[in-house]
């Protein structure tokens, strides 16, 4: 069985006087991408595609390279466009792309709307499935776009989906049914010897494989939930304040 394969790019380096399209990946999200690479070695992808921001086509290359391949940029795979957005404040950013799934109509946040966002993602998507037949695609990208084609092809809502998506996630599809297969993501957890005050970059990051059902749950819980710090421990979602909303 053929599959698709949605990956949310792993973390960058944050800098608020660039924008985010620009961000490159950070050395935490270089190990990030690596780990998750491995986890998605049974699926053995045909094509590796990803967007042309440096944060996507950086973690598309890093996956195609452990799978022997080349990463092909597809400027179609990029997030939602939102270059005159500019950094804001994590409660702005959360408010306006949740307008955005609301108004898919309209231009309410960036350059473009939803739909024509959506449009422009799927068809892409579309062509490089199409192409490889019954092989599997992997494709990275931001998590709006992610939000927008599974919600749209999976009857799954936006907004939840988005907010669950950590730095960086694989979301594994069957193309019959665009059922979400499995997931995998980074989790918080910390090995034995670290602690909360331990350089991410020492950190030995890990990676958790989530059915769907578990997915959305953990979606749930998380949005009640993380500014008391349950929805790390109970969900196993990375909680850092940087890192969740961008």
């Amino acid at each position: 069985m053929s599959c698709l394969i949605l990956v949310r790019h792993a973390l960058p380096n944050i800098d608020p006087d660039v924008p985010s399209v620009d961000w490159t990946l950070s050395v935490s999200g270089r190990e990030a991408a690596t780990k998750l690479a491995e986890a998605l070695a049974g699926y053995s992808p045909r094509v590796v595609l990803g967007g042309p921001e440096p944060k996507v086509i950086g973690t598309a290359e890093i996956i195609a390279e452990h799978f022997g391949l080349r990463a092909r940029m597809v400027p179609a795979l990029a997030e939602h466009a939102r270059r005159s957005a500019g950094y804001v404040s994590q409660a702005d950013f959360e408010a306006a792309v949740g307008l955005l799934f609301d108004s898919p109509a309209q231009v309410v946040y960036g350059e473009e709307s939803a739909d024509i966002a959506h449009e422009r993602f799927a068809s892409a998507i579309d062509r490089a499935l199409a192409v490889q037949d019954n092989d599997s695609v992997l494709a990275v990208t931001g998590g709006t776009v992610i939000s927008l084609f599974i919600s749209r092809r999976g009857g799954i809502r936006p907004f939840p989906l988005w907010r669950s998506l950590r730095m960086p996630t694989a979301l594994v599809l069957n193309c019959e049914n665009w059922k979400i297969i499995t997931s995998y993501h980074q989790t918080s957890e910390f090995p034995k010897g670290s602690s909360a005050t331990t350089p991410v970059g020492v950190i030995c990051q890990t990676l958790r494989v989530t059915t769907a059902p578990r997915l959305f749950a953990a979606a749930e819980v998380y949005n009640i939930g993380i500014r008391s710090g349950r929805a790390a421990r109970s969900s196993l979602w990375m909680a850092s304040p940087d890192a969740y909303w961008l």
